[in-house]
């Protein structure tokens, strides 16, 4: 063998030693910036605990990977819920854990509580709400202890309202500044902890939700946070 392969075989190998040896040090850092409270074995540790009338499994990581300076998202499975995401997170910074559980278990109320709310919002006119059931992965994380009822759930649920409401044009255009009173006024006796509220009106309610959504003819919406009704946004009609 010529002393040129022998140079050459060295430096493929030397090459090849630096890659390994530099994967190790990336991965074993890596390891180590993780804060132990998001590894994902201990937050489905959290959820089992919590939860002990059912049963998780990790699933995914929320992006793909956790990141060690901020709060990491995992997706798990449910015994009780097989066909719905539950989604639980460490929060670094505050130390704790939150997860979508309480939405999930509660959604079928949650639709008939909103339900009730807009028919008496709109009393004679027919109504179709969003769905928790239809678009359970989107419920917010909070923290609530083991055990919290409907109505504790209600009250720190931070959930966003959707509904669509079937006005005859020109009766919308009239009533529009007393429908916003009334709206702005229902939040005041509401015991459900809202984030935002968006009313869709329609001359049908019967079309696609989505389509109504997406090309409605008038808008009403309204947003708050939990501060308190100072929050409230402009309403915009358009």
């Amino acid at each position: 063998m010529s002393d040129m392969n022998k140079v050459l075989k060295k430096n493929i190998f030397r090459s090849a030693l630096l890659l390994v040896l530099f994967s190790l040090v990336v991965f074993i850092g890596g390891c180590t910036l993780i804060p132990k409270g998001i590894r994902k074995d201990l937050i489905v540790d959290y959820l089992n605990d919590k939860y002990t009338d059912d049963h998780f499994e990790f699933k995914s990581y929320s992006g793909g990977m956790p990141w060690s300076n901020e709060a990491v998202t995992i997706f798990c499975t449910s015994r009780k819920y097989p066909d719905k995401v539950i989604e639980a997170a460490y929060i670094t910074d505050m130390h704790k854990y939150e997860d979508n559980y309480y939405g999930i278990k509660y959604a079928e109320q949650l639709d008939e509580y909103v339900y009730n709310y807009a028919c008496e919002l709109f009393p004679g006119h027919r109504i179709k709400c969003a769905s928790y059931l239809d678009e359970i992965e989107n419920r917010k994380l909070i923290d609530l202890p083991p055990d919290s009822s409907f109505e504790d759930y209600l009250k720190d649920c931070k959930e966003d309202i959707v509904i669509c409401c079937e006005y005859e044009p020109e009766e919308l255009e009239n009533e529009k500044n007393e429908i916003e009173k009334k709206v702005k006024n229902s939040l005041e006796g509401l015991d459900m902890n809202v984030n935002t509220i968006t009313i869709n009106f329609t001359d049908n309610v019967d079309r696609d939700k989505k389509t109504i959504i997406r090309n409605i003819y008038k808008h009403l919406y309204l947003s708050f946070n939990r501060d308190g009704f100072n929050a409230i946004k402009k309403i915009n009609w358009g």
